[in-house]
C-alpha cells in the first residue's frame, strides 16, 4: 500500500541517552528520527526535562512529517504509532495539521541533474 506524509503537532516526552552527543534537542531528534513512521522532525521545543542515572526524560512539542498509509489514518492511530518507538516514553498530544499553500510543498518536472542544465539568467536574486 503506498503511503503519504502528513503533519501533525506532537507533545510527547522522549528518554534521551545520558551519553548522547549534541544538544538535548539533537538527542531528542534523533530519537524520533528512528521511529518507523517519522519521516521530518520540525522545530523541536523543550518544554521540560527530567535528569536520571543514564538518561534524560524531555518533554517537547515537534512539528512531525508522518508516514500515513493512502487511506489516512487518524490521529489515535498515528498516536499509537509514536508511542511503539523505542525511547518514546508517552504522547501526550498528536493534532494533525491542515495542508496549506504555505507548507505545502510541489515538485515541477525533473530536477537538473548538472550544472550545465541550469541557465544563469533564469535564476532570480
Amino acid at each position: 500500500m503506498e503511503r503519504t506524509s502528513h503533519s501533525f503537532a506532537v507533545g510527547l516526552v522522549v528518554r534521551v541517552p545520558i551519553n548522547a552527543t549534541g544538544s538535548l534537542v539533537d538527542g531528542a531528534r534523533r530519537v524520533l528520527e528512528r521511529v518507523e513512521v517519522v519521516e521530518v522532525v520540525d522545530d523541536p521545543q523543550v518544554r521540560g526535562l527530567e535528569p536520571g542515572l543514564n538518561d534524560i526524560t524531555v518533554e517537547l512539542d515537534v512539528r512531525l512529517e508522518l508516514s500515513i498509509d493512502e487511506r489516512g489514518e487518524d490521529t489515535a492511530l498515528a498516536r499509537r504509532r509514536l508511542e511503539s518507538g523505542v525511547g518514546v516514553l508517552t504522547v501526550e498530544r498528536v493534532d494533525a495539521l491542515a495542508s496549506t499553500p504555505d507548507n505545502a510543498v510541489t515538485v515541477c518536472g525533473n530536477p537538473p541533474t548538472s550544472p550545465d542544465e541550469l541557465e544563469p539568467e533564469s535564476i532570480e536574486r
